[in-house]
Formats: structure tokens, sequence, C-alpha cells
């Protein structure tokens, strides 16, 4: 048992110096991605997601697709015979490719470019399509010239066969580093910056994976038969993938088949669960179509297909109709398209393999999605244990929780899964509009919301604004009927100059309506109040404060931006109205109106 460990580590540093001797420009582009994911932590940490950290992230996200390229050009040139003139011009042609793509598609994006009147935010669906590009790539390089037809499935199951022990060499040393380091933490007292061990050992994930995956890819066979996957991969299937499609059905199906009777939008857990399920599903499809032929196992085989793909339907629709909900409120955005396309591609193989006589691996492109999920997506899910694993959201799933605030915020609570959650101060409030909220209090008792009209689905009739007070306390009501705060609260407040308010005891937050803002003038309690605002520049000529955006998706009619406002006061003889929160539509690089003043008013 040492001698086949020995070995086994052996083959591993075989690969890894193989790769740098027989790759050296895609050994070198991965060391630069390593030192660049490091850089990103730092960026991340230090600057706050700024337009460097996305700027690196894109530059990462497009080595990591040409490094598959690189190394499926150099292949190709191996394999036929090609000249090093159309050598240096493939390169050139991939990089152009991935260079021109990378930045329209994703660094434009952060300078307002929208794709389909949407922003492309999601990091996943980034990687995602990154990913894709890269194992489309190794899919398409038998077709350089004609080929037997099973020379595409031996490429597509050896590459995945080969990456799936890549992972599981990676998730090994992932775990290694981490109880080294967590052991190192521990008992010498070392400590490092935010569970920085756990990020080491991340990034020898992210550099161990690629070296010894993309090692293996050259290995696949040149002759036209095809291959035939070990034996031991049907227990694999029987004995691991089976259970766990199975516990992961018997979650989701009560909560999938009792929502109709819910009033409340589909957890974005489930969508997760089933994604991790689709994986599963197919990725034993694919373990057994490669065993061999004519054994006593095809009655297994058939019967997993048909049983698996059957339990896949419903959990697929109920996936689209999720979609088609979010979509339907908030529209259109290119996650939520990338998602789509996913969603209506696990649909058509899985009727595919449904109602199909044949079924035949090949046709549906299955080969493709599974090594993409299954490398890039379930590995991260399955053994990362923040709130959002796999195994958090099968209990989520499981124990039903509500997800949403229903009742008094104390102090210190946290938001039970991820949605509209802010960050402020001590207090951290969760209020997800969508999912039923009844009555929520502040911290000093007082109601602020309660009796809201919602429809079917636990949607807010009203449009909802979202409110809060100086970082204090987080306020939700349609209505703007907010009750007069105490002394005490007002005191609370971090407001620039707080000795302006001497005198005054009482401050309600107020909205400022859109028809008002259009005339430059708003109107509070009888007072009213002439404001210069310019619909064009992003600026308040009366401050010279440019806007600082943070704009958010608002569907095909643009960007909904917010800014916060300190200094900006009107006065008159009974009250003082400081503006700290301004909302409007932004669109096009440009200020299209603004729809909301928020702000203090202080009365005598």
């Amino acid at each position: 048992m040492k001698l086949s460990l020995l070995e086994l580590f052996h083959r591993s540093y075989v690969s890894i110096i193989g790769i740098f001797r027989r790759f050296p420009v895609t050994a070198t582009l991965i060391i630069i991605e390593f030192i660049g994911m490091s850089l990103l932590t730092e960026l991340d940490y230090f600057r706050d997601h700024g337009k460097e950290a996305y700027l690196l992230e894109m530059v990462l996200l497009a080595n990591f697709a040409l490094s598959a390229l690189t190394v499926n050009i150099q292949l190709a040139s191996e394999r036929y015979g090609l000249p090093v003139l159309k050598r240096i011009a493939l390169n050139i042609a991939a990089f152009v490719l991935i260079g021109g793509f990378s930045y329209l598609f994703l660094y434009k994006d952060i300078n307002s470019f929208n794709i389909l009147n949407g922003t492309f935010t999601g990091n996943t669906y980034k990687m995602l399509i990154m990913a894709g590009l890269s194992v489309l790539s190794v899919a398409i390089s038998p077709f350089l010239k004609d080929e037997n037809s099973n020379e595409w499935w031996n490429l597509m199951i050896t590459t995945f066969y080969r990456g799936s022990i890549s992972v599981l060499y990676s998730v090994a040393l992932y775990i290694g580093l981490s109880l080294a380091f967590l052991a190192v933490d521990a008992f010498w007292k070392f400590t490092f910056f935010d569970n920085q061990y756990a990020l080491v050992a991340i990034f020898s994930f992210v550099l161990v994976a690629p070296l010894h995956f993309l090692h293996g890819i050259y290995e696949f066979p040149k002759k036209s038969t095809l291959i035939q996957l070990p034996k031991y991969l049907l227990i694999m299937v029987k004995y691991i993938l089976t259970p766990l499609i199975g516990i992961y059905t018997i979650i989701l199906y009560p909560y999938i088949f009792s929502f109709p009777f819910r009033e409340e939008w589909p957890a974005n857990e489930a969508t997760g669960i089933i994604l991790a399920l689709m994986v599963m599903i197919y990725a034993g499809i694919a373990l057994l179509y490669g065993l061999p032929q004519g054994t006593s196992d095809e009655k297994f085989k058939t019967l997993f297909t048909k049983i698996s793909t059957a339990i896949a339907l419903p959990t697929i629709l109920f996936w689209i109709y999720s979609l088609w909900l979010r979509i339907n409120a908030y529209g259109m955005t290119v996650n939520r398209f990338v998602l789509m396309a996913v969603i209506l591609w696990f649909l058509a193989v899985t009727l595919y393999y449904l109602f199909s006589r044949n079924t035949n691996i090949k046709y549906p492109l299955a080969g493709l999605w599974i090594l993409l999920f299954v490398i890039f997506y379930f590995p991260f899910t399955s053994f990362y244990w923040g709130e959002h694993s796999q195994i958090n959201r099968l209990i989520n799933i499981a124990k039903d929780e509500k997800l949403y605030v229903n009742g008094k915020i104390e102090k210190g609570d946290k938001p039970a899964v991820a949605g509209n959650d802010y960050v402020m101060g001590e207090i951290i409030v969760y209020l997800n509009l969508n999912n039923g909220i009844k009555k929520v209090e502040n911290v000093l008792g007082d109601t602020v919301m309660e009796g809201l009209t919602l429809n079917k689905y636990g949607y807010v009739k009203e449009v909802a604004q979202r409110y809060s007070l100086s970082g204090s306390v987080f306020y939700a009501n349609p209505t703007n009927q907010i009750p007069a705060a105490t002394e005490e609260f007002v005191a609370s407040l971090d407001v620039t100059s707080l000795d302006i308010l001497e005198g005054y005891t009482k401050v309600v937050y107020k909205e400022v309506p859109y028809e008002d803002m259009k005339k430059n003038t708003f109107t509070l309690d009888e007072v009213v109040y002439t404001v210069d605002l310019d619909f064009e520049d992003p600026a308040f000529s009366t401050t010279s404060k440019n806007l600082s955006e943070n704009e958010k998706s608002f569907g095909p009619t643009g960007s909904y931006f917010t800014t916060d406002i300190t200094k900006l006061s009107f006065e008159s003889s009974n009250t003082i109205f400081i503006i700290n929160h301004v909302g409007g539509m932004y669109k096009n690089g440009k200020i299209t109106g603004f729809n909301f003043i928020n702000g203090y008013l202080f009365t005598k």
C-alpha cells in the first residue's frame, strides 16, 4: 500500500514536471495565473472589489482560456505536422480571439457596457463561459482533419477521466495543506490574516489541477477504437453517485411538489442543489457509457439512465419556473440569459435520453458539459465549507427554513441566506421584500413596516423603497409612514455636524416624489425646498459633488444608482433637512432622471 501511494505521488510529480518541459508557454501562463490569484485576494481585501480587481480577474480568466488553446494548438500542430508559420499564426489568432472576447464581454462591462440590457455581475458565469471556451477548444481539436466518429468520444472521455483524477489529486492536496496550516495556527499560535492558510490551500488547488489536467490531454489515443473505462467505475456509480442522487431527490422532491401551496419564491439553495444533481446524473451516464460492452451490467446502465433522467425532469421544470419568476419581475440580465441557456440544454438532453430509443452520448454533446461542470463547479461547492456549500444548501432545504425576517430585529442578527443584505455598523439586518415580510421592528421597538399587500408569490405589490438611517437601522416601508424616533435614536445618528441639531428632537426619514424632482423642488411639512440638480451631468451643482454610482440591475430600462450625500442641507425657521441618499436612473453612461431623494428631516 505504501509503495502504491509513493508511486501515485511520483506520477503526479512527473506529470507536473512534464507540463513544464513539454508546454513551457502554458506552464508560464499558469504560473502567472497563480501569482495573479494571490494579488487578486489582496485587491479584494484592501480595495473592496475595485476596477483593478475586476481587470485582474478578466486577465486571469482570459489566461485560463488561452492556456487551453495554446496546448491544443501545439497538440494539433504536432499531430498533423503543421509548419512553424502556421503554428505561430494559430497562436496569434487564439490570442486575438480570447483577448478581444475578454475585452468586449468582461472589461467593457465594468465601464457600463450592457449586454441584453443587463450587467454581467456573476463571477460564476464568467468562469463557466471561459471554462466552456477552453473545453470547447479541446473538443474540436480532432476535427481539424477527418476522423472516425469514435475519436470525439475517445477525446472527451479521456479528458473527463483525466480531469476527474486531477481534481482528486488537488482536493487531497487542498485538504492536506488546510490541515497543516490549521495545525500551525493552533499549536504554534502563528496567526494568518483572515484564514490565510485556507487561501494558500485554495491557490495550490488552482495551481495543481490545471497542470496535471493539461498534461494528460495529449495522451488520448490516436486509434479509432472506442475506449472502455475500468469496471471499478461501475462500483463508484452504484455505491456513491446513486445513493447521493437518492438523497438529493428525497430532499428536493417534497420541497418542489409542495411549492404550489406556498406563498413565496423558490429559494436560491434549490437551484444550486438541482445543478449539482444534474452533474451527478450525467457524470454517471458518462462513466457507464464507457464500460465494457455486452456485459451483465448493461441492464443497470439502462435503468440508471432512464430512472435518473426521469428524476431530473421535474427538477429542471422547477428550475425553469424559478428563473422565469425572477426574469418576469426584474428583467433579463446576462447572468439569467446564460443560466437559461444551460437549463434549456439540460432539458433537451434529458428529453433525449427519456424518449430516444438509440441513445448515444456523442449526439447531445453531454461529455462537453459534464466536463465543464464537474471540474469547474461541483468540487468547489462540495468541498467549500461556507454557508453556500452543498451540505448547507441541503440542510436549509430539508429544514425548510424561512428566508425572511418576520418580527423584531435584534443587534447582531445575521442574514440566513444570500439576498438583500445590508451591513450597517454593528447591526446586520436581512430583508428580502420578495419573501413575504409581514412586520419588522427596529432596535427601539418601533414598528417600521407591517400590513404589506403580497401577491401569490410573496412579491410586494406596492413599490417598496429600501431605507437606512445613517448605518443604524434598515427600513423598508412602501407607505412612507415611518414613526418618529426617540431622542436616544437621534443622538445615535452619524451626521457630519450634530451640533446643528441642538433643540431638534424629532427625525423622520422622507422620500421626495419624482414629480417634485422634475420641478427641482420638493415640499416637506409645508416647507418648499429648491434643489439644483443636473439631469445630464452626474453631479449636483449645489455641492459640486460627483455621484458615486452603485449600479443595480433594473431590467430593460437601464440601471438604478444610489449615492450618499452627507453635507447637503436645507434650513427653514422650524426644520432642517439633510440629504444623504439620492437615487435615479442611469443608462448608457448618462443620468436619465432622479426618482427620489432621501434624508433626515429634523423639526423643533
